[in-house]
């Protein structure tokens, strides 16, 4: 199967536009932690794989969503991450891209204010349905992708 970094500029697109309606930055990383898409922060970052500890690596291990709402809290799930202490999210989700029983990647959505981080919290269940619907999306471009390579 085709996988999301052949997808790229779909990806990409999409976190583009996703970013622009949700007022969040979005990241998207493939099954190997990579960074296929970003916004804002992470835009400089595609291509790069996330760090080692971070939230999205943990989505990307558990296959369960998760999130945090302060990085610097005894708690966070950020606390092996090596830039832990430079970190500037002030709100993470991480929801998982999960095809059977196999993890894709994984979807970021990520606040850096403390307006971003109250209405990260405020919504956080609306967010986390909203993801899992957009992980779905990306599943089913990623499956009608490979239905169309596989016909050629």
């Amino acid at each position: 199967m085709r996988g999301i970094t052949q997808n790229q500029e779909f990806i990409q697109l999409f976190s583009e536009n996703l970013t622009a309606v949700l007022g969040f930055d979005i990241t998207i990383l493939d099954r190997n932690g990579n960074r296929v898409s970003g916004t804002g922060s992470y835009q400089h970052q595609i291509g790069k794989p996330a760090p080692d500890g971070s939230l999205l690596r943990a989505v990307m291990k558990t296959g369960r969503p998760d999130m945090t709402y302060d990085v610097i809290k005894n708690e966070s799930p950020c606390m092996s991450c090596k830039f832990f202490k430079e970190c500037k999210e002030t709100a993470t989700i991480g929801y998982p891209i999960i095809k059977g029983s196999e993890t894709l990647g994984v979807i970021g959505l990520m606040g850096f204010s403390t307006d971003q981080k109250e209405k990260m919290i405020e919504n956080a269940e609306s967010l986390k349905e909203f993801l899992q619907h957009l992980s779905l999306v990306v599943e089913s471009q990623l499956i009608s992708q490979n239905e169309g390579f596989q016909a050629q």
